[in-house]
């Protein structure tokens, strides 16, 4: 069994216990924080004004780029810039039918061997109550399997090799993130 541990400034793997837990520091509402537990793969809130919290804060801010980018840095995503530029060729500029149907920003199928958010499967896609929980999941798979990872370089390599079928996904992703950069 994993714990996944959400810090101010990473999300890292653990090796521990029965328990899965993923604290989340909330530091965009007072620097007050809380636990999201996971059980059977499952996500959910520690209490009832947890889940209010979660919510809320979903319901203040709907999805557009900007707000988009600065969620991934706010959880502190490694490499936002890519991740960012994954979620544009994955839902075709957020236009795809499994984004807007799904909240799923990154083509994920839903997790069956490592803690997930998504609801379940639908379009043969993970689903999601809305677009963050998309972004957690993805953070979530980035701490099981990318968390040895220190470079763009050995993301590219990573993702070239194990995440998406077009060949010239990266080619496409670089394209994306200068445009971003510049």
């Amino acid at each position: 069994m994993f714990n996944y541990y959400y810090y101010s400034k990473s999300l890292t793997l653990k090796n521990a216990g029965k328990r899965i837990a993923l604290y989340v520091s909330v530091s965009a509402l007072m620097g007050t924080g809380f636990g999201i537990y996971l059980s059977n793969n499952k996500v959910s809130a520690t209490s009832q004004e947890d889940m209010i919290v979660m919510i809320n804060d979903h319901e203040k801010q709907s999805f557009n780029d900007s707000v988009f980018i600065d969620y991934l840095r706010s959880i502190n995503i490694k490499f936002p810039e890519i991740v960012y530029a994954q979620a544009v060729l994955e839902t075709g500029n957020f236009k795809s039918k499994i984004f807007n149907t799904n909240n799923n920003l990154f083509g994920m199928k839903e997790a069956t061997k490592r803690p997930t958010m998504a609801k379940g499967t639908e379009l043969e896609h993970a689903y999601y109550d809305n677009w963050k929980e998309s972004v957690i999941d993805y953070a979530l798979y980035q701490a099981r399997y990318l968390s040895s990872i220190r470079s763009e370089s050995q993301y590219y390599e990573y993702l070239e090799a194990n995440y998406a079928e077009d060949p010239e996904y990266i080619n496409k992703i670089k394209n994306v993130t200068n445009r971003l950069k510049s």
